[in-house]
């Protein structure tokens, strides 16, 4: 007991200086994340001794959005700048930042699991498009803050690079069966892939030109944001983030094509020639120039925070957001943060942004200096596969200065 006295009080003097402390004035920092998700399999079926694919059971379980996959990754760097004023409690935040981002989302129809399920029917079409999109953008850009008494403020303008983009592809499939024993399949894609360099193997290009022809085409974005503290318990306020100003552009275009046809003759009709089907296919991958111009998602929404009174250390969060992309969807989010003398920092967050669920559990170590965050969590498209791991994100965050 005697040996365990002194080093309760030593840790008891040490969370008390550190109270004490100023927050860091300036710092540099790094963040990385990287998650990837389906909205079937869970993350224990991987580790069976036997993985079972039950064809029924996806066909009744993916929904009329077919089986999708997603992966993302985030990497950013950073330096922060904060200054305060003592006369007039002015809070001012200066930072820069650099940062790479990707998204990819594919989905293959529910028509091809029910038709790999429970066979073809006679005199009966079947049909799908399957959906593709992804983006990698590249950023630069400025973190501003001002707050004063109940407002704060915040300004990020950015200046974006598309490295890859796919645009708008197309990827059918059919299948036609007839009575009289004849059928169809026909599979077609088409996929766009724009890239600030080229891709193609007789233009290449070397280091210089690729960042080069990546700067050149970027484009520029802002975001704005605002918090109020109307009451004691409870501030208000709205985001718009990726605002467009000037849209970047890419010219140069990688396109895939591919077809595939297979007609099924009558077998009777057929005996004596022995010849039952005829097959075609084709594939190019051709590169040329089409300018088009690129935005990174624009989102608007609201956001709340709540401060219980008896529990000054917990913040109750939330946000809504309208997405305007290929697409309009919503993103929304809530979390519970627990700040323990500004050196214990946990996070509980769930949230659906770009059309993927995450549940997530984040744990930061601060001790002026030097501040560590990670974050674990499941995510999938669909809301109940993300609560059973369907799929897995992890981030580090990194942070040191004075």
């Amino acid at each position: 007991m005697k040996r365990i006295l002194p080093f309760i009080a030593l840790i008891t003097l040490f969370f008390g200086l550190q109270a004490q402390m100023p927050p860091r004035f300036i710092e540099a920092g790094l963040d990385l994340g990287l998650g990837a998700s389906n909205n079937y399999f869970l993350l224990g079926d991987f580790f069976q001794e036997t993985l079972v694919i039950d064809l029924d059971d996806i066909a009744a379980n993916i929904g009329s959005g077919g089986y999708r996959l997603s992966a993302n990754a985030d990497a950013r760097l950073l330096m922060n700048l904060k200054l305060k004023s003592k006369k007039r409690g002015d809070k001012i935040g200066l930072g820069l930042f650099s940062g790479l981002s990707q998204f990819a989302l594919m989905s293959v129809p529910d028509s091809v699991f029910d038709l790999l399920s429970e066979g073809n029917l006679p005199d009966t079409t079947y049909s799908g498009d399957m959906g593709l999109r992804g983006d990698i953008f590249a950023s630069i850009g400025l973190d501003a803050s001002y707050a004063r008494g109940p407002l704060s403020l915040s300004l990020s303008p950015s200046f974006y690079m598309p490295v890859v983009h796919i645009e708008k592809p197309t990827a059918l499939y059919s299948l036609v069966t007839n009575s009289d024993g004849t059928a169809s399949v026909m599979a077609q894609a088409s996929i766009p892939l724009y890239s600030a360099v080229l891709l193609s193997q007789d233009m290449s290009m070397d280091a210089g030109q690729a960042i080069g022809a990546i700067f050149g085409s970027g484009g520029l974005d802002i975001s704005l944001g605002g918090m109020y503290h109307l009451l004691p318990e409870l501030s208000v306020g709205a985001n718009f983030r990726n605002i467009p100003i000037a849209p970047a552009r890419l010219t140069n275009r990688n396109m895939l094509n591919a077809s595939f046809q297979l007609d099924m003759l009558g077998i009777l009709s057929n005996v004596d020639t022995g010849n039952f089907y005829t097959m075609t296919n084709g594939y190019e991958f051709v590169s040329d120039q089409a300018p088009i111009n690129v935005r990174r998602p624009f989102k608007m929404g609201a956001a709340a925070a709540y401060y219980p009174r008896a529990l000054r250390w917990l913040t109750l969060d939330g946000k809504l957001e309208l997405a305007i992309y290929d697409t309009v969807y919503a993103d929304i989010g809530l979390r519970a943060k627990a700040n323990l003398a500004n050196i214990g920092l946990f996070v509980l967050s769930s949230a659906y942004e770009d059309m993927v669920w995450r549940n997530s559990a984040n744990v930061g170590l601060n001790l002026r200096i030097v501040q560590m965050n990670l974050e674990i969590g499941s995510q999938s498209t669909d809301f109940f596969r993300a609560l059973g791991w369907g799929g897995v994100y992890a981030g580090i965050g990194f942070r040191v200065g004075m």
